[in-house]
């Protein structure tokens, strides 16, 4: 069975746990590249349309990179071109200078330009969104087969702490690792959580249904992560 086939919200806690652990690797073929990479890319568009929603107008840095990894994708293969690489080297030592506060990340003029154009004056409110999204950008411009990981962190990152916050109350998530289990347990029984989970999995069956990807593109721009 697939990922994208398995009724989550009748899992049991344990079932639910397991599943999330490896959530993603089972939706495809073992050389599904693209698939998994076009199934990230899916995920992150539904948050950084919810993103839009509540905290403005995303900085100029992260539309620039999700529309060269549309480009990267659209034909329905991977086209990485040395001006990608260069584009995503380049995000990924500014991106972790912006988020880390650690300027030594900038390795070449290059790099400090980059900087100075899209980092300077970019709101630290989408530090996190954008270290996750410089992940995803070295992933699939890489090939390094870890598209799906950004999946897992998304959950356990964004996803799990806002259902602890904003549905179960929780004004802390920091706690005994067992005090963090049980929240992380509570939140993933709940049907925010689950719906949540649903839409991740229409993305995993959209990424493999062969559905063109500018037409998939169209389609995600009004898709959301916590809402439909």
């Amino acid at each position: 069975m697939k990922d994208y086939e398995v009724d989550f919200a009748a899992l049991s806690p344990a079932e639910k746990k397991s599943f999330l652990s490896s959530f993603g690797v089972a939706g495809f073929t073992p050389d599904a590249e693209f698939q998994e990479g076009l199934f990230a890319l899916l995920s992150h568009t539904r948050l950084l349309n919810d993103l839009k929603g509540s905290d403005g107008e995303p900085p100029e840095i992260v539309q620039i990179a999700f529309e060269k990894l549309w480009e990267c994708l659209e034909t329905g293969e991977m086209v990485i071109t040395p001006d990608l690489e260069a584009f995503q080297e380049c995000f990924e030592h500014a991106a972790g200078a912006f988020v880390h506060g650690d300027f030594g990340m900038l390795e070449s003029d290059e790099d400090d330009a980059f900087y100075a154009q899209y980092f300077e004056n970019c709101d630290h409110v989408w530090e996190g969104f954008i270290d996750g999204l410089g992940h995803l950008c070295f992933d699939i411009v890489g090939r390094t087969r870890c598209a799906p990981e950004r999946i897992a962190e998304l959950i356990e990152w964004t996803v799990g702490p806002d259902i602890g916050h904003r549905i179960l109350g929780l004004k802390s998530l920091t706690g005994t690792t067992s005090q963090q289990e049980a929240w992380a347990s509570e939140a993933r029984e709940t049907p925010e959580f689950c719906a949540v989970i649903a839409r991740l999995q229409e993305d995993m069956k959209a990424a493999a249904s062969g559905a063109p990807v500018p037409e998939l593109r169209e389609r995600y721009q009004t898709r959301y992560l916590f809402s439909d």
